[in-house]
């Protein structure tokens, strides 16, 4: 499903996909889009928060505001995308991720791997409007999708801060050697 992008004649916005429950909601108010993130962010919908978020990019997104108040824990891979997503914001000349009501687990996480420096932490910002809130639902991607998607994420973790090459190193070559072994 696509959602027309505001403000840009006729132009698209894919939407995430058509499966309930993916615990990703989002509004859009002019340059700023508020996300929701209810339940683990994960690996599983790491590919698909990706597209959005660049989509958004494209139809001229420079704030994203990352509601976490209901986000008990995040892996790797959705920590690298969110990672990927400040890195994007940066690359196209500029915009903010503010991280809004991160718990103490998930705060300590992306301390320990040294992004909390990408993003605004803010623990009492504008929460994304939920009476407004569209869902934005979570294709499952293929086993090549997110295995790409999760080096992907896992070297930008490395770039982000050096202190992550040791910590992602096996991961990434792993994961390396998973998707060259699977048949074309």
């Amino acid at each position: 499903m696509e959602l027309p992008a505001s403000g840009r004649g006729g132009s698209v916005i894919p939407r995430m996909s058509d499966t309930p429950n993916s615990g990703i909601s989002f509004n859009q108010e002019g340059s700023k889009t508020f996300v929701k993130i209810s339940g683990r962010g994960s690996f599983q919908n790491s590919p698909s928060f990706k597209k959005f978020y660049l989509a958004r990019i494209e139809s001229g997104t420079t704030e994203f505001h990352i509601d976490m108040a209901d986000c008990p824990a995040m892996d790797s891979t959705f920590l690298g995308t969110l990672t990927s997503l400040s890195v994007a914001l940066k690359k196209r000349g500029g915009g903010r991720v503010y991280i809004l009501e991160a718990n103490a687990r998930n705060l300590e996480t992306m301390k320990n791997l040294g992004i909390d420096r990408l993003f605004v932490m803010d623990h009492t910002g504008e929460p994304a409007p939920s009476a407004t809130l569209e869902a934005v639902v979570t294709e499952k991607p293929t086993r090549e999708e997110a295995t790409k998607q999760s080096i992907d994420a896992h070297e930008t973790l490395v770039e982000a801060f050096d202190g992550n090459e040791t910590k992602f190193r096996d991961v990434i070559s792993l994961l390396k050697e998973d998707l060259s072994k699977k048949p074309h």
